[in-house]
């Protein structure tokens, strides 16, 4: 197997007893991805991965892996990849979220965690526009506390400066 470059330590940096030049060749960077890409979308560690991979590589080595900034760089975009796709299925919409929120909460409720499963249920009551702001209309959405107090002080100003005209004639009663 080729390895993109070789792990050298940096200077000042954490030792460790091995380096990976003096072992077994590091996978290549196109592998990692391979890992990452098993990680994100099933939720398996570095180790799962490399197993189902079949990386001859020990526990050591593949921790030394996890903690390599490109590994994590690398990780880290596909997890948003995967996020990314979830959010874009067809098919997925609020009625399906609210479908997943109830399975949650149903799990929490069996499991006898009621507080967990209470604020699932709010979250879903919420969501639903049963609860809370979210039913509201929100007249003062897009403006800012300056914007308003403004608002305010023109009115007032307006208000001050209109006198109202005194009646030429009595009131009937």
């Amino acid at each position: 197997m080729k390895v993109a470059h070789e792990y050298q330590p940096k200077a000042g940096g954490r030792s460790s007893n091995f380096t990976l030049a003096n072992k077994k060749k590091a996978p290549s960077l196109p592998i990692y991805r391979d890992a990452a890409k098993l990680m994100a979308k099933s939720g398996l560690s570095l180790k799962q991965a490399a197993m189902e991979l079949k990386w001859d590589l020990d526990i050591e080595e593949i921790e030394e892996i996890s903690r390599r900034p490109e590994f994590i760089e690398i990780l880290n975009s596909e997890k948003y990849r995967s996020r990314s796709e979830l959010a874009n299925l067809p098919g997925r919409d609020k009625s399906s979220s609210i479908g997943l929120l109830l399975q949650c909460a149903e799990k929490l409720f069996v499991e006898g965690n009621y507080k967990a499963s209470a604020e699932v249920a709010t979250q879903i009551l919420k969501a639903e526009g049963h609860l809370g702001s979210d039913s509201n209309i929100q007249i003062f959405a897009g403006l800012s506390a300056k914007d308003i107090s403004e608002a305010k002080a023109r009115l007032q100003e307006e208000i001050a400066n209109s006198r109202p005209e005194p009646a030429k004639a009595p009131l009937p009663n």
